[in-house]
């Protein structure tokens, strides 16, 4: 049986201002890329001068300021790929 999906918002302004609510964890970040834990999925963020100015894990709401190039869904195995990789 499915996993049912968390419900998320994401909105982005001029490509310059993201804000997400609905995440359970932040993976990882720099200046070129923030990742999201969504639950039954991850939140990829790339893009130029990022920079993670809120987040509440509480509450599960995030915001990045910078120049935002993509966004992109990924299912459950990029999570255990990045946990993988700090393992090795």
């Amino acid at each position: 049986m499915e996993e049912e999906k968390k419900k998320h918002f994401l909105s982005l302004n001029a490509r310059s201002l993201l804000t997400v609510s609905g995440i359970n964890d932040l993976l990882s970040f720099d200046e070129n890329g923030v990742v999201f834990d969504l639950g039954t999925s991850t939140l990829t963020v790339t893009g130029s001068e990022l920079c993670v100015t809120k987040l509440s894990l509480e509450t599960g709401e995030a915001a990045v300021k910078g120049t935002v190039d993509a966004v992109v869904y990924t299912d459950g195995q990029m999570k255990k790929t990045l946990l993988s990789r700090l393992f090795k």
